[in-house]
């Protein structure tokens, strides 16, 4: 990262600002969604569609995406998932959708 000598008149200061600053870029594996925390729109999809809506939504939003657009692909694309019966196990299926 950055350094500075010790007889710099600011260097708590200095140090202080880089300290902040990686902070600022470290990437969390912050997951904002679970199946016990997940978004309204969510709530009447069945348990397995929901993780995997989830699991994309979440996806989403640690590549840049906010919140509303991430949901809204994440809904979709498990439907997707689903009705492809890419599912695991195989044992998801459009039927359990209704």
């Amino acid at each position: 990262m950055y350094s500075l000598p010790r007889e710099y008149p600011h260097f708590r200061v200095f140090l202080v600002l880089r300290n902040w600053l990686k902070l600022l870029c470290v990437e969390e594996d912050v997951v904002p969604w679970n199946q016990s925390y997940f978004p309204q729109s969510m709530r009447n999809l069945s348990p397995q569609l929901r993780e995997k809506a989830i699991e994309i939504a979440n996806a989403l939003l640690a590549q840049g995406y906010d919140e509303g657009k991430s949901i809204r692909i994440g809904i979709a694309q498990a439907k997707r998932w689903v009705d492809r019966g890419m599912s695991a196990n195989n044992n998801i299926t459009a039927r359990d959708l209704d």
